[in-house]
């Protein structure tokens, strides 16, 4: 199996686009491949260390590199033409190359059409989840006390939410659409089930799903569902879409107790918001 198809292969696991069939061949190869289990580990941690920067950004930086590895000219994601050498070790350099990027926390790359009325995030792929913040909802869950016969609600929230940490992105979503089912009235699995769906890039169904709980104020997720029904606007590419992005990126940066309120400021930055 050649790196490139490792790498291919590797960023459809972790992010929940590999058929059952295939995942579970995929598995059983991790177990057999010490280097396949260690590529995938260097994978996971590049993706947690993303914070909030675009992960397509960083994939089309990782597209540079690898025509940097064949000795190729590549054209970056402003449309930069980039001549290239071809190094030695050529995985072990795109992994490298991946985590320089990922370093560079204090940037955000952003992407301007020639033609648009604002800046973008174009193509997004992948938010980090917020790792600290779904701890302590899961500390919550696990506290809180439930009606009788509804123990395995909260037990299923727990798991929803330990494999949307670790970026399970479809295995979160399959236990939070029955839930949501079952539960219609209870914002968290909708909450959990759009954001899930979010980074899957169904856009449109996890805006469906959040934009109700935008404006529910007794929602502790508030927040956190407007910065991500933000970015849905954002991808409608629309004017429209534009102002509403812009307009809830502005209460999450207004709102303090916010986890979100740095990261909102820098989109308000980033979209060109007046």
């Amino acid at each position: 199996m050649n790196d490139e198809y490792n790498f291919e292969q590797i960023e459809r696991y972790l992010l929940g686009r590999m058929p059952e069939d295939e995942r579970a061949s995929f598995e059983e190869s991790l177990s057999q491949n010490s280097q396949l289990a260690e590529d995938l580990q260097q994978f996971r941690t590049i993706l947690g260390g993303l914070e909030l920067h675009d992960y397509q950004q960083l994939k089309s930086k990782i597209n540079i590199a690898r025509a940097e590895v064949k000795g190729q000219d590549a054209t970056n994601a402003l449309g930069a033409k980039t001549v290239v050498m071809k190094p030695k070790n050529a995985f072990r350099w795109l992994w490298a190359a991946a985590a320089v990027l990922v370093l560079a926390v204090g940037v955000y790359w952003a992407v301007q059409q020639d033609d648009a009325t604002y800046i973008g995030v174009q193509d997004l792929t992948v938010l980090k989840p917020d790792a600290a913040r779904i701890d302590r909802t899961i500390e919550e869950l696990r506290a809180s006390g439930f009606a009788a016969g509804e123990e395995g609600k909260r037990d299923s929230l727990v798991t929803g939410w330990e494999y949307y940490k670790k970026f399970e992105f479809e295995k979160a979503k399959q236990i939070a659409a029955p839930l949501r089912e079952t539960y219609p009235n209870d914002p968290m699995p909708r909450h959990l089930l759009g954001l899930s769906i979010f980074q899957l890039t169904e856009y449109a169904k996890a805006f469906e799903l959040l934009d109700p709980l935008t404006l529910a104020d007794d929602f502790e997720k508030q927040d956190e569902a407007q910065f991500y029904v933000a970015y849905c606007y954002n991808e409608f590419k629309t004017k429209q879409g534009h102002e509403a992005a812009c307009g809830l990126f502005q209460k999450v940066a207004e709102n303090g107790n916010s986890t979100y309120m740095v990261a909102a400021k820098q989109q308000l930055v980033a979209n060109k918001c007046n």
